[in-house]
């Protein structure tokens, strides 16, 4: 099994048929798609079921269904579903957003060097990303683009966006690092990503826009409220706890952590404290 999609499902019952139109157009066919059900309040998880069970049926084999406990979040359901997936790479898809037929494909290629040594088995790199695009039912498509690994990864830190559904993730990589995303509900994305990119030893690039981000108001990630705000911070700070821990790990000694200081204080004033702040005094007042 080349890739495991995990996709937590949560109110999407407009668009989830899209969702997985696009992950069976993919011309990389050796994947396998983990629905986190994060229990919602509409028929997602039925209509899903419904238009995978119209699919052939080597292909609706590929999907599986799982549930959390209770309503926890994305970054709990990815946890959830990153237990239960068998690939050799993670993909992480949002149910209402889609991916371009060639995404899988161009990615898996660049994480092993080409068509040759993917089929002999070799070991992969630990990331590969691409760009992306948003579209949707509101405001004007975008170009969404990660920084260029190739000024290195302190330059690539200081700079990169929260696109996490950009990326595959070698599985053993994940495991092996014990990385998780936090229980809160905002800036579970950043807390995750930002350890991954630390602690990965080899990050490639595909600089093509094939990931499509769908923009719509009433979705968790535009959600503004108080207690969204307070989540924001606590995943933040433990970002930085998690960040010192790791400085004194000797498993992570080869990395020279302390060169990427810099980087994490802008982490933490761009993507954390201090945005937050603004944003929740606005919000009380």
């Amino acid at each position: 099994m080349q890739v495991s999609i995990i996709s937590p499902v949560y109110n999407v019952a407009a668009y989830i048929c899209e969702c997985i139109d696009s992950i069976v157009s993919q011309t990389m066919t050796d994947w396998e798609v983990l629905f986190v059900d994060d229990h919602g309040t509409d028929n997602s998880i039925e209509i899903a079921k419904q238009h995978i069970a119209h699919l052939p049926k080597d292909i609706a084999g590929k999907f599986r269904f799982m549930a959390t406990p209770k309503n926890t979040g994305p970054g709990i359901a990815r946890n959830f579903g990153i237990q239960q997936a068998r690939g050799e790479y993670i993909a992480f898809l949002d149910s209402d957003d889609r991916m371009e037929p060639q995404m899988l494909d161009r990615l898996l290629l660049k994480a092993y060097g080409g068509l040759n040594l993917m089929h002999i088995g070799t070991p992969g790199v630990d990331l590969v990303y691409c760009n992306a695009k948003s579209f949707g039912d509101s405001g004007k498509p975008r170009f969404l683009q990660n920084p260029d690994i190739e000024k290195g990864k302190d330059y690539y830190l200081k700079h990169f966006k929260t696109y996490i559904w950009t990326y595959i993730y070698r599985r053993k990589f994940i495991i092996d690092n014990g990385l998780e995303f936090p229980c809160e509900r905002a800036s579970e994305d950043t807390n995750f990503l930002t350890k991954t990119l630390l602690v990965a030893r080899t990050i490639r690039c595909v600089n093509e826009p094939l990931y499509l981000y769908r923009v719509r108001p009433q979705s968790l990630t535009t959600a503004r409220n108080r207690h969204r705000y307070k989540e924001r911070l606590s995943s933040v700070r433990k970002l930085m706890d998690e960040f010192e821990a790791m400085k004194a790990n000797p498993r992570y000694a080869d990395l020279h952590l302390d060169q990427y200081d810099r980087a994490m204080s802008l982490i933490w004033k761009k993507k954390g404290i201090a945005q937050a702040v603004i944003d929740y005094i606005k919000n009380i007042f």
